[in-house]
């Protein structure tokens, strides 16, 4: 590894690729990615559970009227 004039990153020599060297870093996008998608899963399943209320209550609406009608 090549140091650069960031001590974050080096460069690899044999690709010259530039490599983050700060774990932190990594760690903490690790760990907020994850919870983005934690957030996503459950904002998908919040929505899901609102479609299937409007539907159950659709279907009672129904339910009501025919029994009425």
């Amino acid at each position: 590894m090549i140091r650069t004039d960031d001590p974050n990153f080096a460069r690899d020599e044999g690709t010259n690729a530039l490599i983050n060297t700060n774990v932190n870093a990594f760690k903490l996008y690790k760990q907020q990615r994850d919870n983005m998608a934690a957030q996503s899963q459950s904002e998908q399943e919040i929505s899901d559970l609102k479609q299937r209320l409007l539907e159950m209550d659709a279907l009672i609406k129904n339910l009501i009227r025919e029994k009425n009608g």
